[in-house]
């Protein structure tokens, strides 16, 4: 899901429906003892105050976008290199875009360029890879925005009741 940002502003200035995320250090990089082949060692950086979108870019929202003749159309099916048509077949149900009844979801399955675009047309732009990382776990270095717990329905809302259905599905079946 597209989130957007602003340039680095000064306390309390970002627009309605944006937070303030204050400026800080922190460690941002794998700690992982075999971090993956494009991660960095925890380096230090300091991060500018900026602002960030305080819910996801919805359906509806990218879909003006899209009307308007700005913005591509999301894609209606998920794409990745070397996907399978297993794959592109059991996942693309969870795009969002042309779903009447999502207008007011998170738009999904736009590429990194579609929803920079989008940024663009409504004069914001992307976090940067290290803001989004700030603006998740600030400076603690905890592994999550909550603490080191591990994830759970406590913590975590990572999807609603269709991906809750799809498991029982899934494990039904296996």
């Amino acid at each position: 899901a597209t989130s957007t940002a602003t340039a680095s502003v000064a306390p309390g200035a970002c627009p309605d429906g944006m937070a303030t995320i204050p400026g800080g250090p922190m460690f941002m990089g794998a700690r992982d003892l075999i971090p993956a082949a494009d991660a960095k060692p925890p380096h230090r950086v300091q991060i500018s105050t900026f602002c960030l979108d305080k819910t996801e870019v919805t359906v509806g929202a990218y879909q003006a976008c899209v009307d308007k003749g700005v913005c591509e159309r999301a894609l209606d099916h998920v794409s990745w290199p070397d996907i399978t048509e297993a794959l592109k077949k059991k996942y693309s149900g969870y795009c969002n875009a042309g779903q009447a009844d999502k207008a007011k979801h998170p738009i999904n399955c736009v590429a990194w360029p579609m929803a920079e675009n989008y940024c663009k047309h409504i004069g914001a732009r992307l976090p940067t890879e290290a803001e989004w990382e700030y603006a998740a776990r600030g400076s603690s270095q905890k592994k999550y925005p909550w603490g080191d717990d591990p994830p759970s329905g406590k913590f975590l809302n990572a999807c609603g009741k269709e991906c809750a259905d799809a498991w029982k599905k899934a494990t039904n079946e296996a």
